[in-house]
């Protein structure tokens, strides 16, 4: 169907809102957001909807996705309620809210402000979603920086600016910013996988566990401006790890709008919150 068609070539949607909302889908890789994007185009074609409205609504779909990849949130349930979201809105109008309020109720994990802010900080995003998934959400980020021109990330890897293997230099500039009692090699398990500390470039297997003065002067030749950001900074720790995460994160709510805060998730059961604070009560490590 024409429908059909433009989902799968976006290039063919003649809103520019829209095609941007569907080509990015498309890139994404998520089949299952199909009989929901039929639905809200079909309500377009039938003038239930405006163009805005399905802009929006494609908008908070996006947004859903990107925020369980960033605060990795298991991909299991997740077809289940992308189907059944169809039946859900079929009847509310405007399209856009209604989406984002069936989104935001119940157990379906839309995650909060608060949640994207921590998870940035702590989350092993390099382990998150699919590899595609995750070199998106970082070139996204980077569109976002200046012209908002598409980024190819094609030829790209995702880097590790602390990298997976430390060397003794490394391991004297991470040692810099321990916390009391932390070891070297503990802060790196926390800190190596996170946002703050990947990017994207074409040169990983060169740049590898060079020290930070030589990855600083390339990513200060790079054509991508969060890399340049990185060049700025003399040192490379758990301080500008974290800072970078939480400008990233920042980014990330602002371009990715949040579940609707009027709506209300479903509860814990009793039962697990029971369970929930039992497990609290053991000791680290313990069984």
């Amino acid at each position: 169907s024409l429908l059909l068609e433009r989902i799968l070539r976006p290039e063919t949607e003649r809103h520019p809102a829209v095609r941007e909302r569907l080509t990015r889908l498309k890139d994404w890789g998520t089949t299952t957001v199909y009989p929901l994007l039929l639905h809200l185009l079909d309500r377009r074609r039938q003038g239930s909807a405006s163009d805005d409205e399905i802009a929006r609504a494609v908008l908070y779909l996006e947004s859903y996705l990107v925020r369980r990849v960033v605060t990795n949130r298991a991909t299991a349930g997740l077809n289940r309620v992308l189907l059944r979201a169809v039946p859900e809105i079929a009847e509310k109008a405007p399209v856009d809210a209604a989406l984002r309020t069936y989104l935001s109720t119940g157990r379906k994990f839309f995650a909060t402000d608060d949640q994207v802010r921590a998870a940035a900080r702590t989350v092993p995003l390099y382990y998150s979603g699919r590899s595609n998934q995750r070199k998106l959400v970082l070139a996204w980020l980077e569109e976002d920086h200046e012209a908002r021109e598409r980024v190819d990330v094609s030829g790209c890897t995702i880097e590790h600016v602390l990298p997976q293997t430390l060397t003794p230099a490394w391991k004297d500039m991470l040692a810099a910013g321990l916390e009391e009692g932390e070891s070297v090699d503990d802060a790196h398990a926390v800190l190596v996988h996170t946002l703050g500390n990947l990017t994207l470039t074409a040169y990983n297997s060169e740049l590898g566990n060079q020290p930070f003065v030589t990855k600083r002067a390339e990513y200060a030749k790079s054509g991508l401006r969060m890399n340049r950001e990185i060049a700025e900074q003399e040192t490379w720790g758990r301080a500008q790890i974290e800072q970078r995460a939480d400008a990233l994160a920042e980014r990330i709510l602002r371009l990715w709008p949040g579940p609707d805060e009027r709506a209300q998730p479903e509860p814990i059961r009793e039962s697990w919150g029971l369970m929930n604070r039992a497990l609290a009560e053991l000791p680290p490590g313990a069984w």
